[in-house]
């Protein structure tokens, strides 16, 4: 007697390739998702220097047109000929107050990154020269790069001896 094939394939045929075809599934979505939360954690980290950055040049140019500074614990007073600019700390965030002569102030928020806090204070008895430092609060290791500590120092009043 001869017996008919189907030309089908048996059933641990089926189940060998859908557990092989569920690990590759698996191993792609793995690889995706770590991919894209690589790639958001750049961009972040690329947002809160930028953010840094924006916030260094700003102090600086202040700083640079003030004749005086007076740094608090949580505030940075600059004074220039007709304005004032103050810088206070807000949590992490940094809020910039410039208020000039018969005017509202203009007011603009810089939100540093969460591990950062920062401090400032006058590095010469005469007032001549600014510190300011960003530092990480703890020593924390991230997923990426770790954020150095960062110092800026700036003249006060540089705009004005030139």
């Amino acid at each position: 007697m001869k017996r008919r094939h189907r030309g089908g394939y048996t059933l641990v045929e089926v189940m060998s390739v859908m557990g092989a075809s569920a690990v590759l599934l698996t191993t792609v979505g793995t690889t995706l998702h770590l991919l894209f939360r690589t790639t958001s954690e750049l961009r972040e980290a690329d947002v809160g220097q930028a953010i840094v950055e924006r916030f260094g040049v700003r102090l600086q140019s202040d700083t640079h047109r003030a004749q005086r500074a007076e740094p608090t614990e949580e505030a940075l007073t600059l004074y220039g000929l007709g304005w004032k600019a103050v810088y206070q700390r807000r949590g992490q965030d940094v809020v910039r107050s410039m208020i000039r002569d018969g005017r509202p102030p203009e007011v603009e928020l810089y939100s540093l990154l969460d591990d950062h806090l920062v401090a400032w204070q006058l590095v010469e008895s005469t007032g001549a020269l600014l510190q300011v430092t960003l530092q990480p609060k703890e020593d924390t290791t991230a997923a990426m790069a770790p954020v150095a500590a960062r110092e800026i120092l700036v003249a006060v009043g540089l705009e004005g001896d030139e």
